[in-house]
């Protein structure tokens, strides 16, 4: 039984995601952090025994599935964060 870098990896993203979510206080958030599917990937990378192609197939998907989330979690914090700059200037006291 050999040790490869992919078993490396393995052990870094369940373990970031684990304390991520642990720490997280909305519960919306931990859901989403928790359908990501990195941990599968990286599972599936650590085995080894898949093909190019399927490989390939892997490093595909899981560009799109970040190429979404950030095209809907981008746009949504600079939303929430021009939000709450504007009540904080609303609520700052004036000279």
């Amino acid at each position: 039984m050999s040790f490869d870098i992919w078993d490396l990896v393995l052990f870094v993203v369940v373990s970031a995601l684990t304390l991520g979510v642990a720490y997280m206080p909305d519960p919306r958030h931990k859901a989403l952090i928790m359908s990501l599917p990195l941990p599968s990937t990286a599972a599936t990378l650590a085995v080894g025994s898949i093909g190019a192609l399927p490989r390939t197939g892997l490093y595909w998907a899981l560009a799109v599935g970040w190429a979404g989330y950030c095209a809907v979690f981008f746009p949504l914090h600079r939303l929430l964060w021009r939000k709450s700059l504007a009540a904080a200037a609303e609520e700052a006291p004036r000279a």
